[in-house]
């Protein structure tokens, strides 16, 4: 993995933010991996499950898919608004939050809308498995049906990113099919990324929030 000064990019590439730990610093080294654990809570693992067997055939074309993605933030100022929420002088844990930059195929990835996903609920069935209501699984293929890919993202939304958070509107004669704002913005990336394409950007100053799991 390239570290420290800045590199010459190629222009016909984009960079979106990962973050991490910097206790898995040493791994990125060999490339960067769909991380498996991700999400605290059963339920969240379930609506992945459903999510990623709504694709419809573009998307598996790709070979995206959530199991199989890295999760990327397309604006760089909106990681590091993350990074500088969940650490602080007074947290006990001894882990930082670290931003890593990928150079990514801007027609190769696709953006989503993280946010929708709060919607989506289920209740457990037989003690073993979430059952999800018709909503639910409409909205899974919502997910879906508003992907568009990092280069349709970045000419179709008006972005600003400051003090208050990000403001994502769609812009004067974009596509009709996309929604009008977005609220969570995520990038995914087909995994595993090899290590050329990922660079360290930056680490907080403070650690992290001791229930932080990246």
């Amino acid at each position: 993995m390239a570290r420290g000064s800045e590199t010459q990019h190629n222009s016909s590439f984009d960079y979106v933010y990962h973050l991490t730990l910097d206790s898995r610093l040493a791994c990125l080294d060999e490339g960067l991996n769909p991380n498996p654990g991700r999400g605290n809570t059963q339920e969240w693992k379930e609506k992945e499950v459903l999510i990623d067997k709504s694709r419809p055939k573009n998307i598996r074309a790709l070979g995206i898919s959530r199991a199989s993605s890295v999760f990327a933030h397309p604006e760089k100022a909106v990681a590091e608004g993350i990074i500088n929420k969940l650490t602080g002088p007074n947290h006990e844990a001894s882990q930082h939050l670290v931003s890593i930059e990928i150079e990514v195929n801007p027609d190769e990835v696709i953006v989503c809308d993280a946010f929708s996903m709060s919607f989506m609920h289920g209740a457990i069935k037989n003690g073993k498995k979430y059952k999800f209501s018709r909503e639910t699984k409409k909205q899974a293929v919502e997910y879906w049906t508003r992907a568009m890919s990092l280069s349709q993202y970045r000419d179709s939304y008006r972005i600003c990113v400051d003090e208050s958070g990000l403001e994502c509107v769609k812009r004067d004669g974009a596509a009709d099919n996309l929604p009008y704002v977005l609220l969570q913005p995520e990038v995914l990336i087909p995994g595993p990324i090899p290590a050329e394409r990922i660079k360290w950007h930056s680490s907080s100053v403070y650690p992290a929030a001791s229930y932080v799991r990246w």
